[in-house]
């Protein structure tokens, strides 16, 4: 294996000798990349059950990398071919970027020959050489920049960002009033970090390779600047992205932005974060998909009947694979396009997904705070319901201030229904929404109560009142199933013929037509914080199980999910049930496994999983039973988990909310009936609707459609894309011993 310093490269290489293992099939680890590959010897070490144990949270690299100057040498690879054919190897998975994949693609290309020339030279035999004529390679894209334009996401490049995020909101607290951030990002001619962070960070200015600005940007940006401050905002913030050029081919540096605020009298405190975006630790998100990216990756090399090196991409939440040359080509194709600025190819090239975010900011950059005489028409309102969950307040921030520009005033109600039916409603003005990026929970105010515990009556009037022309709202099932209901009742009350979206923001990621929902991934990240700490806390202490209790209601969602991340030996989740015969023999593989020397072991299990058998019973059953062997602690995990703003939420949000404003704005024209008293009128069943992440897209999906998807009485949905995913879990945390017991 090849691979660079980066976060998650440590859980795929552990997923791939596991899942290898599991298929009974023996597995070396090359340590020191191509250098190794080339010297042999030591450098080849078996790959074991144990090796790759505690390794999943680890940033780096255990087995080492090299910068492959020594595979530039032909000798130096026929070398390689000898040490791999000699171990009886002709099946490789690497992980790296467009070096590494350069170099795999050279000794594929040259493996025959090579083979040819050692039978030749009296080191190997024919019939050897014959055995492992082919070479079967397969790659896994590591690259903190994100740089490699076939997959949405790379290996590091989550975890990498999210130091930047982190580091941001830790600087902007030490900064004075009437100063300008100026940050600059390395990301080897890619924006993605850069434009991630803009989003995240609300910027007010970006510069990155795949949108150079055109003549005279100077002026514009001062313009931008000073619109901004005279609104209110006191701190402004410029991202560049290191190597950026303008659209006549000259480079952007940090003096001349520099001089640029200076000439409008603004301090200016320039952060440039080099190497150290390197020595991020894993986040959820890059253990996941690394996890997942390291079991593909062996069973697909396995089951490959062709020999031609693909590599492996993330495209939502689906793994694909690309011919390992189109990736390569695509990559010096991006290459020569961003060294003539056209800026509109470089964007296509990017793929869809870095399309859509660059989409977003410059639809956000272009929205500027109203006039002090501006007229508003209608009036939209916003309320959240459900548990509070860090992205709420992007979603509002974002809502808030794009319904302003467009002519409109935005009301939020507190405390959702409850709020509107005591008259807490408060009209937002511009600035008053500003930095609500960073908050976590929810500042208006969230309740878990839905429409139907009022009554229908009076809401309605209350709606009337207020003449409310469209309704976001902004939570977990209780606002699906306002949504649900107020559709419904279209015929009944004319007050809930009006635009109503829904945004999926719960932590439990239990709601239909939606993949991803935010706040899931605060609170995967907030979970995998509290069991590591949990863990490396009894290192010292031999035999300890921790027991941990996830308020997750009945979605295992964040249960399976969390026992990737951490490595978990056991979960336990209400949608595949379990009883004593399994908690027994779960039971009997802990006390295996300490007493082999692994010293401590995490069950994870949700709160309603077993209407019996809680964290309590657990505890209980394990102390009795395990007395001999170890002892307990429990965790239990509840609100904890929406303390800390990622930035996942952050920019998916922020697309999610730029959707929805560009649909009600819409539907607010097209259906208003009569003209005369402006009042929305619409009964269309795609005017109520659901907006979520899917796969690789963004769809509005009527609630109505959704309702025979959907378990309205355990709350959950009736299939979820992630269940497949607690057997990986099983394979990677069950040594070779105990599988049968599992099968």
């Amino acid at each position: 294996m090849r691979q660079l310093v980066c976060a998650g490269c440590n859980a795929a290489i552990r997923a791939s000798v596991r899942m290898a293992l599991f298929l009974d099939c023996q597995v070396y680890l090359i340590k020191n990349g191509f250098e190794g590959m080339t010297s042999g010897g030591e450098n080849f070490v078996r790959g074991t059950w144990q090796s790759v144990t505690r390794r999943v949270g680890e940033s780096g690299s255990f087995i080492g990398k090299s910068d492959g100057k020594s595979f530039h040498s032909y000798e130096m690879r026929c070398n390689a071919v000898y040490n791999l054919v000699s171990k009886g190897i002709n099946k490789i998975i690497f992980l790296g970027s467009n070096g590494s994949m350069e170099g795999m693609n050279q000794l594929y290309n040259e493996w025959q020959t090579h083979l040819a020339h050692l039978v030749e030279a009296g080191r190997l035999i024919s019939e050897k050489a014959q055995q492992y004529e082919h070479i079967n390679l397969v790659g896994i894209i590591c690259a903190v920049e994100n740089h490699m334009c076939c997959t949405d996401m790379s290996l590091g490049s989550d975890s990498t960002l999210q130091k930047i995020i982190d580091s941001l909101d830790s600087i902007e607290s030490t900064i004075s009033l009437q100063e300008c951030l100026l940050l600059v990002i390395d990301g080897k001619l890619c924006g993605h970090l850069a434009l991630s962070a803009a989003l995240a960070e609300e910027a007010d200015w970006l510069f990155i390779p795949e949108n150079p600005p055109r003549k005279g940007w100077e002026e514009k940006l001062c313009n931008r600047l000073s619109k901004m401050r005279f609104a209110g905002q006191s701190l402004n913030m410029i991202i560049l992205a290191e190597g950026t050029k303008d659209s006549e081919g000259n480079v952007i540096t940090q003096s001349m932005l520099k001089n640029a605020t200076e000439a409008l009298n603004m301090d200016t405190m320039v952060i440039n974060f080099g190497h150290l975006i390197q020595t991020a630790r894993p986040s959820a998100y890059d253990r996941i998909i690394a996890t997942r990216l390291g079991a593909e990756a062996v069973l697909f090399i396995f089951g490959a009947h062709e020999t031609i090196p693909q590599i492996l991409l993330i495209n939502g939440t689906t793994v694909n694979k690309m011919p390992m040359t189109d990736v390569i080509a695509r990559y010096h194709q991006t290459e020569k396009v961003v060294e003539k600025t056209e800026n509109g190819e470089i964007s296509k090239i990017r793929g869809l997904f870095f399309l859509r975010n660059l989409e977003t900011f410059v639809t956000l950059s272009t929205v500027e705070p109203p006039s002090k005489t501006q007229i508003f028409h209608r009036t939209v309102r916003v309320m959240c319901l459900g548990m509070p969950c860090c992205g709420m307040n992007t979603a509002i921030r974002t809502f808030v201030r794009c319904i302003i520009c467009s002519g409109h005033s935005v009301y939020a109600i507190h405390y959702g229904f409850q709020g509107l039916m005591q008259n807490d409603v408060e009209v937002f003005k511009w600035e008053d929404v500003h930095g609500w990026s960073k908050d976590p929970g929810c500042n208006i105010g969230s309740s878990t109560k839905t429409i139907d515990h009022f009554a229908l009556e009076k809401i309605a009037i209350q709606m009337s009142k207020y003449k409310i022309a469209a309704l976001l709202l902004i939570g977990g099932f209780e606002a699906f199933y306002s949504a649900v209901v107020m559709a419904e009742l279209r015929h009944k009350f004319i007050e809930f013929c009006i635009p109503i979206i829904v945004i999926p923001a719960t932590p439990y990621n239990n709601l239909p037509a939606c993949d991803i929902s935010i706040g899931s991934d605060s609170a995967l990240n907030s979970i995998m914080l509290m069991c590591d700490r949990s863990r490396r806390s009894s290192l010292e202490s031999k035999g300890r199980v921790h027991l941990c209790e996830i308020d997750s209601g009945k979605c295992g969602y964040l249960t399976v999910m969390s026992s990737l991340t951490t490595a978990a030996d056991i979960s336990y989740i209400f949608e595949e049930g379990h009883g004593v015969k399994e908690i027994m023999t779960d039971l009997i593989h802990i006390a295996m496994k300490i007493r082999n020397g692994s010293g401590e072991g995490l069950v994870l299990m949700s709160k309603e999983s077993h209407p019996f058998y809680d964290v309590t019973f657990m505890d209980q059953l394990y102390q009795h039973e395990g007395k001999a062997a170890f002892h307990t602690t429990t965790l239990k995990i509840g609100e904890m988990i929406n303390v800390r703003s990622l930035n996942f939420h952050r920019w998916h949000h922020l697309k999610l909310t730029l959707y929805i404003y560009i649909y009600i704005y819409i539907y607010i024209y097209i259906y208003i009936y009569p003209v005369a008293d402006q009042i929305v009128n619409t009964k269309n069943p795609e005017s109520c609707c659901i907006l979520g992440f899917r796969k690789t897209q963004l769809l509005f999906t009527p609630v109505q459609e959704m309702k025979s998807c959907y378990n309205f009485r355990d709350r959950i949905p009736n299939e979820s894309w992630w269940i497949q995913l607690t057997k990986l879990s099983k394979v990677l945390t069950t040594p070779e011993l105990t599988l049968k017991m599992h099968i």
